[in-house]
């Protein structure tokens, strides 16, 4: 229970000042007796004369201390808080829907539970505030209007028992709402146990009441990005990729939030948050402008997407997606910088991921002919020579030296030449809607295997030789998980291109190097490789002398989170994030179409959101007949007992 008008309490202050008033009273003029037999009973009252006699013997004193303190309740406002995801309108249309699928799992009889509720909730008897119309329509394939709009709450619910199932489908109700959403300043909440895609609409509130069961909803892809010009850009913005795996429409609260890098369960901000209705068997591109006041980014910045149920809907089955997490470098325009020292060749592979992270790739021998050469993140060196002493470098990567004639067993190499199809500039098309997700299906003619894993093809590349090269992910049929970040860290693991060898360390997780990769450079780091999770007693998940060069790739933690990476030849750690994307057996996330930025992502929804929402029930009216109740006894005990 809560108080909404707390400020009344004072009023309590009566209570001393009434007491005070009855102890200074003045005694009441007697009469002589001569009723002397009475005067040994009569002794413990003339003799004592205290207070507290005064006040025990006073029962209108008592009424009145009841009375202030009922009043003074009832001025309070006691309430019971309450969640409700009934829109708050002066006029609210509740759609109902009865259409033939309606049928399954009891949907029907939820929904109309669901429209009793919510009448009751708008339309039941309050004492304070005013009450919206609500009007009541049944759809299938074509709408009927129950119940016009009312504030009757005894009409509302007749109409709900006169409403039957019907054996026709929802279809071609796109434009009944697009009307009824222009016709009438209401809002429109529709109970039914799916959202077709065509009735995906800004203003519409829907409410799932379908059998639950297959609820699984997940982040496929996130990042958080500077502003880029040539997109329209001009303010840092969240791009993310929502699936909805289930059969039945979702609805999810996403928030985006900045957590602190030195304890990142504390939450610093929330940056963003949105309401999704994602139809059944489907999914939605998120791309948002983020607002400057709440997102700061001058240092390294960690970040984090969560999805929350909605409501009364039933929680996600597959927790490990709902929430995913990314590191941001500082905004800036000079990029990162990779060096290439001798007798490391920079392969397509290397320029094509490079470009598509925002990195600068450059010779050793080109910085150091600058004046004034930039700080070099990371060197990729093939041998262990110091660094010129003209170059700052914050990290170094050795490569061991390419096997000779005979050693190791090459499967098979693929030389990249010049003209080789490369990403834009800015390469975000490549790695960000160029990446499809597939099922196990045998590789194209054009596919080249990247990375394969225990049960096949895990990585392939393709159109290289025309059109934009996509890359493809192969999840294996039962549970997989695969770490996922746009951070440098990850993507030095990918940096470092190697020889394909026939057979491979076995590592944590089931990806290995494929028997098909593009330019060798080296064969593996000379160093140790820590995966820890960032906390004060930090837990290797791997450790080796002479790791794989896509070790990162292949070190999984068990959980999604916020990790620290270092390296042996360095005290240094750098911050990495790791998204754990998991699919239940048999339900694969399905090839969806390549995309760019929706031609409306710039403009803002500004119909309001469906959000639950807390709210309060006053109870107020049982202390005012309370309050009244006392009165009369009051009255009654004064008329009984006479003046004093």
């Amino acid at each position: 229970m809560t108080l909404l008008g707390p400020i009344a309490l004072f009023g309590l202050l009566l209570v001393p000042l009434l007491v005070i008033f009855y102890l200074f009273r003045p005694d009441p003029k007697r009469s002589g007796s001569t009723t002397y037999f009475l005067w040994a009973a009569a002794a413990p009252d003339s003799q004592g004369g205290t207070f507290a006699n005064r006040l025990q013997n006073n029962p209108l004193l008592w009424l009145q201390i009841l009375i202030i303190l009922i009043l003074v309740l009832f001025l309070a406002r006691p309430s019971l808080p309450w969640k409700s995801q009934v829109p708050r309108s002066q006029k609210v249309i509740v759609v109902v829907d009865r259409s033939a699928s309606m049928a399954c799992g009891g949907a029907f009889e939820k929904a109309l539970a669901k429209a009793e509720e919510a009448g009751e909730s708008m339309l039941g008897f309050k004492l304070t505030g005013s009450t919206p119309e609500v009007m009541l329509i049944a759809v299938d394939k074509n709408p009927t209007v129950i119940v016009p709009f009312t504030k009757d709450l005894s009409q509302y619910n007749e109409g709900l028992n006169q409403l039957r199932l019907s054996e026709d489908d929802l279809e071609g109700m796109r434009p009944f709402f697009q009307s009824l959403l222009k016709a009438h300043k209401a809002q429109v909440w529709l109970l039914g146990d799916r959202l077709p895609e065509q009735l995906h609409l800004p203003g519409l509130q829907f409410t799932s009441v379908a059998q639950t069961g297959e609820t699984n909803v997940g982040i496929v892809s996130f990042s958080v990005n500077p502003p880029e010009a040539d997109r329209g850009q001009k303010k840092p913005f969240l791009y993310a990729r929502v699936e909805n795996f289930s059969k039945s429409a979702q609805q999810r609260v996403l928030k985006l939030e900045k957590l602190s890098l030195d304890n990142p369960d504390k939450v610093q901000a929330l940056v963003l948050e949105r309401s999704l209705l994602l139809p059944a068997d489907s999914g939605q591109t998120i791309v948002e402008a983020l607002s400057a006041t709440r997102f700061q980014v001058d240092s390294n910045s960690l970040f984090r997407l969560r999805l929350e149920v909605v409501g009364d809907q039933v929680e996600d089955p597959f927790p490990t997606d709902d929430q995913a997490y990314t590191v941001v470098a500082p905004f800036q325009s000079d990029k990162i910088v990779v060096a290439t020292g001798p007798g490391v060749q920079s392969s397509f592979l290397l320029r094509a991921i490079a470009a598509s992270s925002g990195v600068r790739v450059a010779k050793v021998s080109d910085l150091l002919q600058l004046p004034t050469p930039p700080v070099v993140d990371l060197l990729l060196a093939a041998g262990e020579d110091t660094p010129p002493s003209k170059l700052k470098v914050r990290s170094r990567f050795i490569l061991a030296p390419a096997p000779e004639k005979g050693e190791g067993k090459v499967a098979k190499l693929k030389l990249a030449t010049d003209d080789a199809p490369l990403v834009s500039e800015s390469g975000v098309e490549w790695t960000r809607h160029k990446v499809q997700i597939t099922d196990k299906t045998p590789p194209a003619g054009d596919e080249t295997v990247l990375l394969d894993s225990s049960e096949g093809p895990a990585l392939t590349l393709s159109g290289l030789s025309g059109g934009l090269p996509t890359l493809r992910w192969r999840f294996p049929l039962s549970y997989s998980s695969l770490p996922l970040s746009p951070g440098l860290p990850i993507v030095v693991g990918r940096f470092i291109d190697t020889f394909s060898r026939a057979s491979t360390v076995p590592v944590n997780g089931s990806l290995t190097t494929s028997g098909d990769l593009l330019r060798p450079v080296g064969t593996a780091w000379k160093g140790e490789l820590l995966l820890e999770p960032f906390s004060n007693r930090p837990r290797k998940l791997y450790s080796s002398d002479q790791v794989p060069a896509e070790a990162s790739l292949v070190a999984s933690p068990p959980v999604a989170g916020f990790y620290q990476m270092s390296s042996f030849q360095s005290k240094e750690s750098a911050p990495i994030a790791v998204n754990l994307f998991s699919y239940s057996e048999g339900r694969l996330p399905r090839q969806y179409e390549d995309q760019a930025f929706p031609s409306d992502f710039v403009t803002e929804d500004s119909s309001e959101k469906p959000k639950e929402e807390t709210r309060y029930r006053e109870i107020e009216l049982p202390f005012l007949i309370l309050a009244f109740l006392l009165l009369l006894i009051e009255a009654a005990v004064f008329l009984k007992r006479g003046r004093p």
